[in-house]
């Protein structure tokens, strides 16, 4: 008795030591900590059901000619690519029912940031259109369109819908597009396309939003499902802090969760 007792007195020794290490480490790195997991492991909702929001977040093309510096290659880093979760529905897929990928997020933001990976040169592309459509109205689809302005090397942009455009409705789907058309062959365009859908937070979540430091927020936007608002968060971070070890690796997190990781290294381009 007294043998097992010891025994017992020295795993629970163990675990409070381990406790009290733990609560001893400085609040800046249980924070990180805390972001790590929350980032490697967003938790993404399901699509909507049934709605017909099939997409496409690498970039295809009408055409490839052997001259182009594209690479087609399913897994290849040099490709058009949008920063978003891809769902495939592979439960019922046969010869008359191909694989259906859905390209969705969600945002708390009237007016979110949408990022995407361009591998090409800016002498190779003729002009670059950002699309936001409301599929639920035929007679006026087209929410917004602009032409991004070029950037100066190859890497990851961002697209923030202007204050000054009608704010995204809560509940509602869009359909957001990139299309690049790209010189010398103007008959061809690569896009990506995807949707992306507002919702709500409740007052809890929206004041721990404001009140936290930038890296807690990515964090609750991650653990509440709020992707591209997580993925913004972090990445304005990854730009402002390139050297910052706890960012990159965050960074490196949330897009291995959507099997993105390898575009972590990617620079940001303006």
């Amino acid at each position: 008795m007294n043998k097992s007792l010891k025994k017992i007195g020295s795993i629970l020794l163990i675990i409070g030591t381990c406790s009290i290490f733990t609560c001893s480490l400085p609040i800046g790195a249980r924070i990180a900590s805390a972001i790590a997991a929350a980032v490697f492991k967003v938790k993404l909702p399901p699509p909507p059901p049934n709605r017909g929001i099939a997409g496409n977040r690498v970039g295809g093309a009408s055409r490839v000619s052997s001259r182009d510096p594209i690479d087609e290659s399913p897994n290849s880093d040099r490709r058009l690519t949008a920063l978003v979760p891809e769902y495939k529905n592979t439960a019922s897929v046969g010869k008359s029912n191909p694989e259906l990928t859905k390209i969705w997020g969600l945002t708390a933001n009237e007016h979110p940031s949408l990022w995407f990976y361009i591998p090409y040169a800016q002498n190779s592309i003729s002009r670059i259109d950002f699309i936001l459509s409301d599929e639920d109205n035929p007679t006026n689809k087209t929410v917004y369109r602009n032409a991004i302005q070029s950037f100066t090397q190859p890497g990851i942009i961002n697209f923030s819908l202007p204050q000054t455009s009608k704010p995204l409705a809560i509940d509602k789907l869009y359909q957001w597009e990139l299309k690049l058309t790209m010189k010398r062959q103007l008959d061809r365009e690569i896009s990506v396309k995807g949707w992306i859908q507002r919702a709500s937070l409740n007052s809890d979540l929206s004041d721990l939003i404001r009140q936290a430091t930038p890296e807690r927020q990515a964090a609750l936007y991650a653990e509440n499902g709020f992707w591209y608002d997580a993925l913004s968060t972090l990445a304005e971070l990854r730009r402002d802090r390139p050297q910052d070890l706890a960012i990159i690796q965050d960074w490196r997190n949330i897009l291995k969760s959507v099997d993105l990781g390898k575009l972590a290294n990617k620079p940001f381009v303006k």
